[in-house]
């Protein structure tokens, strides 16, 4: 069937074969217009050239809603949802624009919407008033682009990567006088849980395996979470996957109990690279907290075994186990996911070269304002989420201590520790009797499988 297309005073009929024919004429130079209550607009008209007669014509077909002058100025008179044809005459050729009477929008809001990484999802804008409002156009940018990104006209989301927040993203309404209206649209990024992800699963959704419990690594009967993917190799096994045994109160050691520990063999170096690049080997100069972070660091891999740790190994599935996470391993893990529901810092540590070499601590990369930076102040870990591995216990804080696998510089005998009481990191004396969370590092021919 024929239609026809108008433009600029010329009528064409496009017609099925697709050939397109001149008509005669006259236009309106809107279809369709919105007005609020007293609001006016003017219309114009355009004739073709073969179009008889000089005195064009207006009428409305409800001057009780919408009146027309002869120069095509249109008033909104009525009440709102009151409507009117408008029409223009000339040499008997006509064109028609519906008028409606609209009410000016004071509000938008967006529902909250889930997206899977890699699929997108448009955003539904509701106005108040929900209907008969003005015209509006809509801008929308997203509030952390490596999460989601959006369409900035059409407002399409895509999700980039999970999130264990939503990320908000703002739409921007604004009508035809340049007056705007905001919402925020709280977007959550999902992701296809896998029962076996690998290092790289992990590595790319942290938040969403960060802390799942591992349910075949079960040595020495603990509980083992998810805690670390080395992406880099900064510890020395690139794309390693590192779990983290449960605190236990039942598994509590001193590190008094350090004589006959191995430095050659140790860890130590590579947990600690702060520590380690400015301390250089003379281990016949370390401290007594240097080297119980070094027994810390011992690890079980087959031929250390009388370890306090040595019954969280199984050769079949770890590379080797130590006795705890080194400071700069539980901020890189801290810091790889966010902590909704608690004070979000982002966690730090630095060496300082004092006469104790060692660790202090830093929050938001500056001072930490508590104990001469010996201490990351009360409520600033996470004690709520990701099974509590990182503070605390089944989401709650409590007497809950375990040892860091790093010196502090806070005396020549204090360790880097978890306090668990009021959820911060501090320094303490190794003669202190606490509990250990040890670290294993997987073979990469192992692949885990979490509880669901």
């Amino acid at each position: 069937m024929p239609w026809l297309v108008k433009e600029k005073g010329y009528i064409f009929e496009i017609k099925e074969d697709g050939t397109v024919e001149e008509k005669s004429g006259v236009t309106i130079s809107k279809s369709r217009l919105k007005l609020l209550v007293g609001g006016e607009y003017k219309l114009t008209a355009s004739k073709t050239e073969d179009v008889k007669g000089e005195k064009i014509t207006w009428s409305s077909n409800n001057t009780s809603a919408v009146t027309v002058t002869q120069d095509g100025i249109v008033r909104a008179v009525g009440s709102v949802g009151d409507k009117a044809i408008i029409t223009v005459e000339i040499g008997g050729h006509k064109d028609t624009c519906e008028v409606t009477i609209v009410s000016k929008v004071t509000g938008i809001s967006a529902e909250p919407i889930e997206v899977a990484v890699g699929g997108t999802k448009g955003i539904v804008v509701k106005t108040t008033p929900a209907e008969n409002v003005e015209d509006i156009t809509y801008s929308y940018s997203s509030g952390d682009t490596n999460k989601v990104t959006v369409d900035a006209k059409t407002g399409k989301v895509t999700g980039v990567s999970s999130t264990a927040t939503p990320v908000s993203v703002t739409i921007t309404g604004t009508n035809g006088e340049g007056e705007p209206v905001t919402a925020i649209c709280q977007v959550t990024v999902k992701v296809n849980i896998k029962d076996n992800p690998t290092a790289e699963d992990i590595a790319k959704n942290p938040e969403i395996y960060y802390g799942k419990v591992v349910t075949n690594y079960t040595a020495g009967g603990a509980t083992y979470r998810i805690f670390f993917v080395d992406e880099a190799g900064k510890y020395g096994e690139k794309n390693t996957v590192y779990l983290k045994a449960d605190f236990e109160t039942n598994k509590t050691i001193t590190l008094n109990d350090y004589a006959n520990y191995k430095p050659a063999t140790t860890k130590v170096k590579t947990m600690n690279l702060g520590w380690a690049n400015n301390r250089g080997n003379n281990e016949s100069a370390w401290n007594e907290n240097e080297k119980a972070a070094a027994w810390l660091c011992t690890p079980e891999e087959g031929g250390n075994e009388g370890l306090p740790w040595s019954s969280y190994y199984d050769g079949n599935k770890a590379n080797y186990v130590i006795g705890g996470p080194s400071v700069e391993m539980f901020v890189d893990s801290y810091n790889n996911v966010s902590h909704p529901g608690v004070t979000n810092y982002t966690l730090g540590v630095k060496y300082r070269a004092t006469n104790v070499p060692g660790y202090i601590y830093t929050i938001n990369g500056g001072s930490t304002g508590a104990n001469n930076e010996y201490s990351t102040g009360i409520n600033s870990v996470d004690y709520k989420n990701y099974g509590s591995m990182y503070c605390g216990k089944n989401g709650a804080k409590g007497e809950y201590y375990w040892w860091l696998a790093s010196p502090s510089s806070f005396s020549n005998v204090a360790m880097g520790h978890v306090r668990g009481n009021n959820a911060y990191l501090f320094a303490r004396d190794y003669k202190t009797t606490q509990g250990i969370s040890p670290l294993v590092s997987l073979r990469s021919d192992f692949t885990v499988q979490i509880e669901r």
